[in-house]
């Protein structure tokens, strides 16, 4: 051991009390037999690269330390989201559940409406086979015809394939119409042409149903007095938009011949 020379980081302690510390090199000499006759020792004070040293491991095991206090901050709030995303997922899933009831719901009750309107109006053919006044005939006539244009309604929003049950495409609601009324004219009123011409428009039932009752009002009232004399022409039903900005139902309905 004594032959091989010696490289060396040690602390001592300097007469202040002071701890330092040296980098303490050794090395042999020998004489022409190459035998060790003593030693050569040098310190080097590398006290102020120790200590930097040792703030730098202080520093990076504080930044472990905040690093792994970071992570597991931020695993806690990934694990609290996902368990929040489960929660909003359920409650999603759990909504679409309901709405999809609300929705067989909605179609069960048009179709009893309509059902129920289709009797109220059997009644009213009844009722006006049964007596013989023309002016009592005529109101009937009228009255079940307003109620076969609200049985419409809901015999649309029933058949229709869309979630939403509460809305009336008026554009097929207009052609059913006029479809109808063809088929409850006499033969020779067949010389009276029937159409519609309606924009892509929706609304809700109740302004529907009072659209629905307007343009039946409109279209008797046209086939009754606008063509005296067996006269030949068309009646066109149109409901058209009013304004550029004006998409949200509101329109403009017309009839004319």
């Amino acid at each position: 051991m004594a032959d091989k020379p010696l490289n060396l980081e040690v602390q001592l302690r300097a007469k202040s009390g002071r701890q330092v510390w040296a980098a303490q090199f050794v090395s042999p000499v020998h004489d022409d037999q190459g035998r060790v006759i003593q030693h050569f020792a040098s310190f080097w004070d590398i006290t102020r690269r120790i200590r930097a040293e040792q703030r730098t491991q202080r520093l990076n095991e504080v930044l472990e330390s905040r690093v792994k206090e970071r992570t597991q901050e931020l695993q806690n709030e990934l694990d609290r989201r996902h368990a929040l995303e489960g929660v909003l997922t359920e409650s999603i899933r759990e909504k679409d559940k309901l709405l999809g009831q609300r929705n067989v719901l909605l179609h069960e009750v048009n179709h009893r409406a309509k059902n129920s309107i289709a009797m109220a109006i059997s009644m009213l053919r009844l009722q006006m086979v049964r007596q013989g006044n023309p002016g009592v005939s005529e109101a009937l006539e009228n009255a079940i015809q307003r109620l076969d244009h609200l049985a419409r309604i809901h015999e649309l929003l029933y058949r229709q394939d869309s979630n939403d049950v509460q809305s009336v495409d008026m554009a097929a609601y207009l052609t059913e119409l006029c479809r109808n009324f063809g088929h409850l004219r006499s033969p020779e009123d067949q010389r009276i042409e029937l159409m519609s011409d309606a924009d892509d428009i929706t609304l809700d039932v109740d302004r529907a149903i009072n659209v629905a009752l307007i343009a039946g009002e409109a279209i008797t009232n046209a086939l009754k007095h606008a063509f005296p004399d067996l006269r030949r022409g068309a009646v066109r039903v149109g409901l058209h938009h009013e304004g550029e900005d004006d998409r949200k139902g509101a329109g403009r309905l017309t009839s004319g011949h």
